[in-house]
């Protein structure tokens, strides 16, 4: 992930109220346990930061966090081991 584009969404993050702020956690916490965001996590986001931007920047770290979790063998990475031929 673009350590820029973090950058960007910890500057969005910190410009919100504390309240905000707290939401936007949880909805980073069940978005990462979901593995995508659903779309009132992207509407809260949309509207609680004044855009999209937050939105498609936590679906990108997602994006990229799934594809690391594919091995080098091609199939997905587990924590129980390779993935069963």
């Amino acid at each position: 992930m673009d350590r820029t584009l973090l950058a960007r969404a910890d500057e969005i993050v910190a410009s919100l109220s504390p309240g905000k702020r707290e939401t936007v956690r949880e909805i980073v916490i069940n978005s990462v346990h979901r593995g995508a965001v659903d779309p009132s996590a992207r509407r809260f986001l949309t509207a609680a930061s004044g855009g999209p931007e937050l939105a498609d920047i936590l679906t990108a770290a997602l994006d990229s966090s799934a594809a690391g979790a594919v091995s080098a063998e091609g199939g997905p990475r587990s924590e129980l081991g390779p993935a069963a031929s």
